[in-house]
């Protein structure tokens, strides 16, 4: 609403920064840009929080896990709408906002960035029990939701399948690449038997509860959303083998939701080839947030008795948190 301050914090190439500047221009609300020296660091962000008397935050679970030791501070500022996306928000961080913002509203929003926000989910207001799992929610207006498996057949009530979505936030295609589009997209009638409309396959996969509403249950196999950012674990493979003197590659996923980070190993002769050289080269290759936060050089990967490499193996204890 018009009085609102609303802190703008993600880079404009992602998908929040829509909410931030168009929701906020076409309600008439004050947009606060958080500049990215301060975003670097939580006290700085919480005491900026307070200066500006944001109203209005919106971000990954991740930023607000930072803010977390500095939450008093940022209570002090009079947020009345903490809004979240973009991963799964840790239980104990989001009990904790609950009870520093006990008269705010917490909304959880999903929606990759082909749909951007298609569904949400108010949490119940005040200091009382936190829904786990934390669900999806509802669709949003103008958007329709179904759970279908690949082929597009619905799964059976209660099953876990593929959460398609059509409305008028789905992505036009990727760029120059038909066969990708064509392979995300189909074109079917909808509940109310309309025209044929184009639906698009997130890739994520979700049940519904008995309550109706959506759950998450993961991401499609090797794909998977890190502190905000979708990451393909393949590609970072793919530049990981076009090292020199690197023969394979494998990364995986270690820890869970914010916790999470990339690891990465690599079948290479360990005398001639360091993982400090290699992560050297991989920051010319790939964004940041693409980086495995540790590379373990090895004689050999792991296989299983197909030949393949064994990636659960890898997600075992050796991948653990960084050193």
């Amino acid at each position: 609403r018009p009085g609102d301050r609303v802190a703008s914090h993600a880079p404009f190439h992602f998908d929040l920064s829509v909410f931030d500047l168009w929701a906020s221009l076409t309600r008439g609300a004050t947009v606060c840009l958080l500049d990215t020296v301060t975003a670097r660091f939580p006290r700085a962000v919480a005491d900026w929080v307070c200066e500006r008397r944001i109203s209005v935050w919106y971000s990954v679970p991740s930023a607000l896990v930072q803010l977390l030791p500095h939450g008093e501070r940022v209570a002090q500022g009079g947020v009345r709408a903490l809004l979240f996306a973009g991963e799964v928000f840790p239980p104990p961080a989001l009990a904790a906002w609950r009870q520093l913002l006990p008269r705010a509203s917490l909304h959880n929003w999903y929606g990759p960035t082909e749909t951007n926000v298609c569904t949400y989910y108010r949490l119940p207001r005040g200091r009382g029990a936190t829904p786990a799992p934390l669900p999806l929610g509802t669709a949003c207006p103008n958007f329709e939701l179904a759970i279908w498996d690949e082929a597009g057949e619905a799964v059976t009530a209660g099953a876990a399948g593929f959460l398609w979505a059509r409305g008028p936030g789905i992505l036009a295609g990727y760029w120059g690449d038909a066969e990708r589009s064509r392979q995300v997209t189909r074109w079917r009638a909808g509940a109310d038997g309309g025209p044929a409309q184009r639906w698009y396959n997130t890739g994520d996969l979700v049940r519904r509860g008995e309550d109706g509403l959506l759950y998450f249950e993961g991401r499609r196999d090797d794909v998977i959303k890190l502190r905000g950012y979708r990451v393909a674990l393949r590609e970072v493979e793919r530049a990981l083998e076009s090292c020199a003197g690197v023969r394979q590659a494998a990364v995986v996923a270690a820890g869970a939701d914010a916790a999470a980070v990339l690891v990465g190993y690599v079948a290479a002769d360990p005398e001639a080839v360091s993982a400090g050289e290699l992560r050297r080269r991989l920051s010319q290759l790939l964004p940041a947030y693409m980086l495995p936060e540790r590379i373990e050089v090895r004689a050999s990967l792991p296989a299983t008795s197909s030949g393949k490499v064994d990636r659960q193996s890898l997600r075992g204890p050796a991948a653990g948190a960084p050193a």
